[in-house]
């Protein structure tokens, strides 16, 4: 696992180079699709249009923004659809609090909803990679 920070530079394309599955996380926010398309386009020159080995994860949803949210999903799904993982992260006052604390949600409460949801988020990729790694005999 490759975390890389949200600009785009050599280190970031050598990691979108050297990964089988790239997790491309997306704020529900409006700017946000913006730079999902870009960042779609440069995998694209990198890995080639038939690479499909990459996912949207929708995170900081926050449940009282319902109109908002529902505009931004309409926009995903209509062009981003079949790449949307059906893991959603919400927006969680644990998984601030524990970045300040510079603690994994895990050890800082590991019961809280954003907690719940990175491990919902786990066993979606363990079940793609077990799904795209051929049987051995």
């Amino acid at each position: 696992m490759i975390d890389c920070p949200s600009s785009l530079g050599s280190l970031v394309e050598n990691a979108l180079t050297a990964a089988d599955l790239v997790i491309v996380p997306c704020r529900m926010e409006a700017r946000a699709i913006d730079g999902l398309a870009d960042l779609v386009d440069i995998l694209k020159v990198l890995r080639g249009r038939t690479f499909d080995a990459w996912r949207i994860l929708r995170t900081v949803v926050d449940s009282h923004n319902r109109v908002a949210n529902a505009a931004i999903e309409a926009a995903l799904g209509s062009k981003y659809a079949e790449w949307l993982l059906e893991t959603v992260i919400p927006k969680s006052e644990a998984l601030n609090k524990a970045q300040i604390a510079r603690m994994d949600i895990f050890s800082f409460d590991e019961r809280a909803t954003g907690a719940l949801a990175y491990l919902a988020l786990a066993d979606e990729v363990a079940r793609w990679q077990r799904n795209q790694t051929p049987a051995l005999s």
